[in-house]
């Protein structure tokens, strides 16, 4: 009676990529349209209208620029199976995306061997800025509030 499904692993990349089938998409770097037929990549985010996540569209020159100005703990595309929709791509599509990207990325393709991930153990991982405690400034005047005239 159970209907579940089988968890897609194409679920939990954080990227994909595709050729634009409309010309409706924008980019989040430049705001331009991708035109019908280019080839884009999306970043999965979170999405402000309901629940899950929600691909925000760029163009491939743009996504790298945005790789550039970010963190370095942010996730980027390391290997090509950091992408879903790649093996949807045509051969030529695949090499447009691979020409755009560093010479490391293209390596990694031909091996298709996905290196294990540097997980930073918490002793390597920053510390939060301690939060400030509020002054409860209620409690100093609120006394004042009561005083027998």
């Amino acid at each position: 009676m159970s209907d579940k499904e089988e968890p897609n692993p194409e679920d939990d990349k954080n990227f994909w990529v595709d050729r634009a089938k409309t010309g409706r998409s924008g980019c989040k770097k430049c705001k331009q349209k991708i035109d019908t037929g280019t080839v884009r990549i999306a970043k999965m985010g979170y999405n402000p209208f309901g629940s899950g996540k929600m691909k925000q569209w760029h163009h491939i020159d743009c996504i790298l620029e945005v790789f550039k100005k970010q963190r370095q703990t942010t996730a980027k595309i390391e290997v090509v199976d950091d992408m879903g929709g790649w093996d949807d791509l045509t051969p030529e599509d695949q090499e447009e995306v691979l020409s755009r990207f560093p010479e490391s990325l293209r390596e990694s393709n031909k091996d298709r061997d996905v290196p294990e991930r540097k997980i930073p153990s918490s002793s390597e991982k920053k510390s939060k800025t301690p939060k400030k405690k509020a002054v409860a400034y209620f409690c100093l005047i609120r006394p004042l509030c009561f005083q027998n005239v």
